[in-house]
């Protein structure tokens, strides 16, 4: 085939693509090594993103990668996404509940007990996402997500075509958190506030996508963006923490002495993470006048 004949059959959006998913690919394997020594969160942490940032990818270009093969690898990275996602949540409540204990005055073999418990859950969690790590599944799925991602770099007389048509996604995406406009007020319902995220989340991502591959100066909009995702995030940990304190005290031994005085503290968290999660919905009502505007001001960016 002539170097004419290769240019006319070739997809920039598609290249992009694969450029988006072999970035996030060398972070996610540059951050094995930490996240399976296990003494910095942060590893876990940028592997979680990382994984996250795949499948958005997967997700955003699945017409250029092929529905089948884009839809089959963002599930397998659902697998691994949510082994991380679990990891992560112990990690993130291991390092909230010495404070929250504090706040609830817990007695010091109580306080003990339950960080004891939580470490456990944390250490079980590390153990399962080790070992998926090293297994022949994970191994598999990084190597086909390779080969999936290689791809000829774009040339700049495809430069154009692939900016195009990256800047509508970014405006779907965007449409759809616009949408939310319509409700009276999302931030009364958990459910609501949780797919609002979503939808958040994906318009960060195909943004950071199209800066990351045009270097469009867009950084200072979408950090605004970004506060309103960061609040809801703050929600969904203390909506999370309420999950996990419930889990612990269903595991407890009732035959156990301490079971009773264990409750009591472990009922008492779950009462100030309530607190937590309605002081979170408050403040979004607070800022969710301030949405339309922001959002106009990223739409103008990424025309």
């Amino acid at each position: 085939m002539t170097r004419e004949g290769h240019e006319e059959t070739r997809d920039p959006v598609r290249e992009l693509g694969c450029e988006m998913l072999a970035r996030q690919l060398r972070e996610l394997r540059r951050n094995v090594p930490g996240t399976l020594e296990g003494r910095d969160p942060e590893f876990l942490h940028d592997m979680r993103v990382a994984t996250r940032r795949i499948r958005a990818a997967l997700r955003l270009f699945r017409d250029e990668l092929g529905r089948e093969p884009a839809g089959r690898l963002r599930s397998e990275f659902g697998w691994l996404g949510k082994l991380l996602g679990s990891a992560r949540d112990l990690d993130v409540f291991g390092m909230r509940l010495p404070a929250q204990l504090a706040r609830v005055e817990a007695d010091p073999v109580s306080a003990a007990r339950i960080l004891e418990l939580v470490e456990a859950r944390r250490a079980e969690a590390r153990a399962e996402l080790g070992l998926a790590l090293r297994s022949e599944r994970y191994r598999g799925l990084v190597g086909e997500l390779d080969r999936f991602s290689a791809g000829e770099r774009r040339e700049n007389a495809l430069l154009r075509e692939a900016r195009e048509a990256a800047g509508k996604r970014c405006r779907k995406a965007l449409s759809r958190v616009r949408r939310w406009r319509e409700t009276d007020d999302p931030a009364v319902s958990a459910d609501a506030l949780h797919r609002l995220r979503i939808d958040l989340k994906h318009l960060r991502y195909a943004s950071e996508f199209f800066l990351d591959g045009f270097g469009v100066d867009a950084r200072g909009a979408l950090r605004r963006i970004v506060a309103f995702q960061d609040c809801l995030g703050t929600h969904n940990d203390a909506v999370v923490g309420m999950q996990l304190l419930e889990y612990l005290a269903a595991g407890l031994d009732p035959a156990r002495d301490d079971c009773r005085a264990l409750l009591l503290v472990l009922g008492a968290l779950v009462e100030v993470e309530r607190q937590d999660a309605a002081q979170a919905r408050t403040r979004f009502r607070h800022m969710w006048p301030k949405l339309p505007k922001r959002l106009r001001r990223l739409r103008r960016r990424l025309v």
